[in-house]
């Protein structure tokens, strides 16, 4: 069963993803690896990094248990009440968090990319400004997600961020000779609504009905709260992987954030086809199973070994037919045969993290269906600190290629040291 789940949303993330990568390819066409693109690449990351912090790295999580327990203990029309209690308190608290965003963008700017100066900064601040608001629609998105997984709709969830990348694409190309990165800025927040519709409609399709009606002091609105808090931490200690990785690669030579941005998004071609789908499918199965009184002990050993045993063969190839997937995806229009030197380069450090990102998204998912946030955070935090190690130690030996292998190091020993613990965990089941 978590096989034939798991297909479905492998299946509907293979779509998106394709269509990421035909994504990038468009961006590469039109910007390859210059200041437009290093500025674009810091301007999105800013809202990005609060993604995780709101959105599927700690609410969908924090979100689906409590959920869960609702449609299973109680009635739907309970769990509909809160669900729109959750989608009400943060569609206000982002919108808070978006204009004060928009306002200091100068400031986030010059935070974690305070090499860029003159045309640069003024750009990356530009692009800022209309892309915060992504921030909001992909909160909420998060939720719709949630209900959507727990109903068993994987596919429809995987395939969601086709219609992200494709307003990226398409207002990309269409007014690149217009407004040239700008054009990208606003396909950002057109994909990032369409995304959103597209999620609603199924969910009200569902039978879901939304009643507008905030309220913070609800009791389970704090309990999804108090559980998103050691995820949300987790998430920004990890983030200040990328904010150094970011600082860091500012000071290098122009492109260098655009080869370590073209090449991450390579590694996460395999990442969220097999280890993001395998773990939101994991989250909602166990948390049913747990909140029904069983242990969860196959649904946790099936899914490790499904991890394992196609991850690891995919990092290889990535490794070793790195300039060839580079070329082939990468090289034309204003992405040059030296792009592709460096590109490439830095995806050879950065294959091995598709095992780490891979396991660790699965093994974070089986602790939160437990509702145990807090053992991910702490063993982020360990793997956080091997990450700044190796990149400072190793920049001026390594360059870009140093940032890459520090994420690669980080996120398998964060695997690891999780693996150990669920073991542990599954022996007690």
């Amino acid at each position: 069963m978590l096989i034939k789940k798991a297909f479905g949303f492998s299946l509907g993330t293979a779509i998106s993803r394709v269509t990421g990568l035909l994504r990038e390819m468009v961006l590469a066409h039109l910007f390859g690896a210059s200041m437009f693109m290093d500025a674009f690449r810091v301007a999105f990351n800013i809202p990005n990094l609060l993604r995780d912090e709101l959105a599927e790295g700690s609410l969908t999580p924090s979100f689906i248990p409590i959920y869960s327990e609702y449609s299973e203990k109680k009635s739907g029309g309970e769990a509909d009440k809160f669900a729109s209690i959750i989608i009400n308190n943060f569609l206000f608290i982002t919108l808070v968090i978006s204009i004060i965003g928009i306002l200091i963008s100068p400031f986030l700017v010059k935070l974690i990319a305070f090499g860029f100066t003159g045309e640069k900064f003024s750009l990356a601040v530009s692009l800022t400004k209309i892309m915060f608001p992504f921030l909001i629609f992909v909160t909420i998105s998060a939720i719709l997600m949630g209900i959507l997984n727990y109903h068993g709709r994987f596919f429809t969830t995987g395939f969601a961020p086709v219609f992200f990348n494709l307003g990226i694409i398409v207002f990309s190309w269409f007014l690149y000779t217009k407004i040239g990165i700008t054009g990208a800025a606003i396909g950002v927040i057109t994909g990032a609504v369409l995304h959103l519709l597209y999620q609603l409609i199924w969910t009200l399709k569902d039978g879901f009905r939304f009643r507008f009606k905030l309220n913070f002091l609800h009791p389970d609105f704090l309990r999804v709260v108090k559980i998103m808090l050691p995820i949300a931490v987790g998430f920004a200690a990890g983030k200040i992987n990328t904010i150094v990785n970011t600082i860091i690669a500012s000071f290098l030579e122009t492109g260098s954030i655009s080869y370590l941005s073209y090449s991450y998004r390579l590694v996460h071609l395999p990442v969220g086809i097999i280890g993001v789908a395998i773990a939101n499918v994991v989250l909602p199965t166990l948390s049913k199973e747990l909140s029904q009184g069983r242990g969860g002990a196959n649904t946790i050993k099936c899914a490790m070994k499904l991890t394992i045993s196609i991850i690891i063969p995919l990092a290889i190839l990535l490794f070793l037919l790195a300039d060839f997937i580079v070329k082939l995806i990468y090289e034309h229009g204003n992405f040059t045969a030296n792009d592709t030197i460096f590109t490439a380069s830095c995806l050879r450090f950065y294959a091995p993290a598709i095992i780490g990102f891979s396991l660790t998204r699965v093994f974070a998912s089986i602790f939160y269906s437990m509702k145990d946030s807090k053992t991910p955070f702490f063993v982020g935090l360990g793997a956080v600190a091997v990450n700044l190690i190796i990149a400072l130690t190793l920049k001026d030996i390594l360059g870009v290629n140093a940032l890459a292998l520090a994420v690669s190091v980080s996120s398998c020993v964060n695997a690891l040291i999780l693996f150990l613990l669920i073991t542990k965990k599954i022996k007690k089941v």
